[in-house]
């Protein structure tokens, strides 16, 4: 009750929690001073001294010789690529000073559409971090040329806007903008009618594209990856958001725009985008983010702003997050430096939720209906021939056009390879490290295959095969036979959807993610363990990525120059559908 806030604040009651004698990072005023924090309830009452509001009743946490920090805030995160259900996500976030994320929860609406959106919200209100929801934008643009389990058309997301969960509209494709897609427009527009944020999504725009994207309505970008992307974008008021994830490493680019180019960091953020539980349990979260700012030469207290303030305040939702004031929920991490940054404590609505990196409340664990723990659904078992892109019969060579991924980026190229064919079928390369990549349609049983060709994983033999996969979410193998291809598609669908590796027709690894075919309901550090093991099993066939499964989970989303759905190529820019081989 606010009325309870007033009256501790006037010295009239006694706080339930005194941290006494910290010092407060103030991320208004960008000053660091001594300072007690009194918290009522789940919020802040007062900022200064605490004489007079401690009484027998009031727990008195002392935070002398350390420093008062707000909550970190991602602003830019999907839960679906940590591969852990959303209590796990939680557990496994706050206690490394993460008390906040915005997430759009868009693969599992591609999945299960709205109704298990919904869900997903219903479970995560019941834990201590809170999840900001946007709403995803971006299921009709690409209609017509990829398969999804629910179409999320612009009636539900006219609908999904009013839940009062939702604070905006998630990544709005530059594309989209450019061709006059009328539904994301209309999108848009009814996003800023409503007040709330409009969030982009503009990889390899610049330039006169980008600003009419801008123009549109688009808030925030998180896909710039060099100096220059960064600095444009800054420059035309939108929120930079700078990524560090599994896969796009691309801060050490775009922090320049601060330690070289000297801009105004107001509208500046760190975020994630996307982390595997590996990199979650190795590196930590927010916390890794803004450490790494700092590494690159960002003032410390700068670096907290772009994980706290910054992101509150670009989403309309700092009245209530991304500073430690009065009438603010009560998000406050305590620390022990501002360099190292080792959290000790972690407040989370007024609670203490976390402890030297360890959880400190017991949370239930949640129940997911049948409808999202059974999402695999084929016309047919996948035989090997199933998985073969085919040439004319009597010709023995083609030329084709190769997905080139490598680490560090989401950004695909393609190139031209000569390929053998072999009774009318193209074969993998492995010596080219030209290997067959298929695209198999898992939510409606349409026997859809999307049957192309990738370089940059380097694997000698085997075959590796996953259902997570932006943005469609089907099942995505990459191999060098069609055999092994074959059988790491058919035990996903027994296992109701996961991550694999296969060699000489044995499962070597398996992860099982039965919730949506995209998560699992195992604490992080199981899930990261198994995850390491099965990147073993995967360099042991030659697989040379970093992050292999995430790589292979972007081939399917919308970022150039190609992407790969269940009907082969597509153009994400012209969105349209283009032929595997080069003419």
């Amino acid at each position: 009750m606010r009325e309870e806030l007033v009256d501790v604040a006037l010295r009239q009651k006694p706080a339930d929690i005194v941290i006494k004698d910290g010092n407060l990072v103030n991320v208004f005023t960008g000053e660091i001073y001594q300072a007690d924090v009194a918290i009522k309830g789940d919020r802040i009452a007062s900022v200064g001294k605490a004489d007079g509001i401690i009484s027998n009743s009031t727990a008195v946490v002392s935070g002398k010789g350390k420093y008062l920090v707000p909550g970190f805030i991602d602003g830019h995160v999907h839960i679906e690529s940590s591969m852990m259900e959303v209590t796990q996500f939680a557990r496994a976030v706050l206690p490394i000073g993460t008390t906040g994320i915005i997430t759009d929860w868009h693969e599992v609406g591609v999945v299960a559409g709205l109704k298990g959106i919904k869900t997903m919200l219903e479970i995560g209100s019941k834990t201590p971090l809170k999840i900001f929801w946007v709403v995803p934008s971006h299921g009709p643009v690409l209609e017509g040329l990829e398969t999804v389990g629910v179409l999320i058309g612009p009636k539900d997301i006219e609908k999904a806007l009013k839940w009062k969960e939702a604070i905006g509209l998630s990544e709005t494709l530059a594309a989209g903008v450019e061709t006059h897609s009328k539904p994301l427009l209309d999108s848009i527009r009814f996003t800023i009618e409503l007040r709330k944020t409009v969030e982009g999504h503009a990889a390899g725009f610049s330039g006169d594209e980008l600003q009419s994207w801008v123009a549109a309505g688009a808030e925030s970008d998180h896909e710039a990856t060099t100096t220059e992307e960064a600095l444009e974008r800054a420059r035309f008021g939108i929120g930079l958001m700078m990524r560090e994830g599994s896969v796009s490493k691309d801060l050490t680019a775009c922090i320049k725009v601060l330690t070289q180019h000297g801009i105004n960091a107001q509208n500046c953020m760190v975020v994630t985008d996307d982390a595997h539980p590996t990199d979650l349990v190795k590196y930590g979260h927010m916390n890794f983010k803004v450490k790494r700012a700092i590494e690159e030469g960002v003032d410390p207290v700068t670096a907290i702003q772009m994980a706290s303030l910054n992101t509150a305040r670009h989403f309309r939702i700092d009245r209530d997050v991304g500073g430690i004031a009065p009438g603010k929920l009560a998000d406050i991490l305590v620390v022990n430096n501002l360099r190292e940054l080792n959290i000790e404590k972690v407040f989370a609505n007024g609670r203490l939720v976390g402890e030297n990196g360890k959880f400190a409340l017991p949370m239930s664990k949640p129940k997911y209906p049948a409808a999202l723990r059974n999402t695999v659904h084929l016309k047919k078992r996948v035989a090997p021939k199933d998985l073969m892109a085919t040439a004319n019969v009597g010709t023995d060579r083609v030329d084709v056009k190769v997905l080139v991924v490598r680490d560090d980026t989401l950004l695909k190229d393609v190139e031209r390879v000569a390929l053998r064919v072999e009774k009318g079928a193209i074969q993998p390369d492995v010596s080219k490290d030209a290997l067959a990549l298929a695209v198999v349609e898992r939510h409606r049983a349409t026997g859809n295959i999307g049957k192309v060709f990738v370089s940059g994983f380097g694997l000698k033999s085997g075959a590796i095969a996953s259902t997570v996969a932006h943005d469609n979410h089907n099942i995505v193998v990459v191999g060098t036979n069609f055999e092994d291809m074959a059988v790491a598609a058919n035990k996903l669908v027994e296992s109701k959807g996961g991550l694999t590796a296969v060699k000489d027709g044995k499962v070597l690894e398996l992860i099982k993610l039965p919730i949506c075919g995209l998560l699992s309901d195992l604490p992080v550090a199981e899930v990261g363990e198994k995850l390491e093991k099965l990147h073993k099993e995967v360099r042991k066939l030659g697989g040379k990525l970093r992050s292999p499964f995430m790589t292979m989970s972007f081939i399917p989303c919308a970022i150039p120059k190609l992407l790969v759905s269940d009907k082969g190529y597509v153009d994400p820019i012209e969105l349209k559908l283009v032929d595997l081989l080069d003419k």
